[in-house]
């Protein structure tokens, strides 16, 4: 088990406000860490199994119980997985898989074209559809527990770890 970081990537395009911003995320060697314990299996996929502390404290003070929301998340029935971010964050934001097995039928069912994962994480169909889902679950929670921003990872994207 090690403890998951990854290397951030840059863009020349960015404002110097980003990249202050961006510069401050990062440690000496630019690797972001994310609080994350995981494992590399035969493949070199990362998989997470724990996290470093199980609160996150918002830039308002606040403590968060990422669990709960993750599991509000996950019973959504499209979500495979959630991760909860937001430590020192003025909001949290969630890092979201689809099942594949699930996709082409949900997607169908939101009038999205999408057939698989890949293809469900590109769909502003389907992206609409899933913000209304993941609406539903802030309804349900305090104004400082509630997810602002979430992106889709595509099954099997490729992951780099320190370990």
């Amino acid at each position: 088990m090690a403890r998951f970081a990854c290397a951030a990537a840059t863009s020349s395009r960015a404002t110097s406000k980003t990249r202050r911003r961006r510069r401050r995320r990062l440690d000496a060697d630019g690797w972001l860490h994310s609080g994350d314990i995981g494992t590399l299996d035969a493949r070199g996929l990362l998989q997470i199994t724990d996290r470093k502390k199980d609160l996150l404290i918002t830039a308002g003070g606040e403590n968060i119980a990422p669990q709960v929301l993750e599991g509000e998340l996950k019973a959504i029935p499209v979500v495979s997985q959630a991760v909860v971010v937001g430590d020192a964050r003025k909001y949290l934001g969630a890092l979201l898989t689809l099942d594949p097995e699930k996709v082409a039928q949900v997607a169908a069912e939101f009038g999205s074209s999408a057939t698989d994962v890949f293809g469900a994480a590109k769909c502003d169909v389907f992206k609409k559809a899933l913000q209304k889902q993941i609406d539903g679950v802030n309804s349900k929670l305090a104004q400082v527990q509630t997810i602002k921003r979430w992106t889709v990872i595509p099954a099997n994207s490729p992951l780099k770890a320190e370990s």
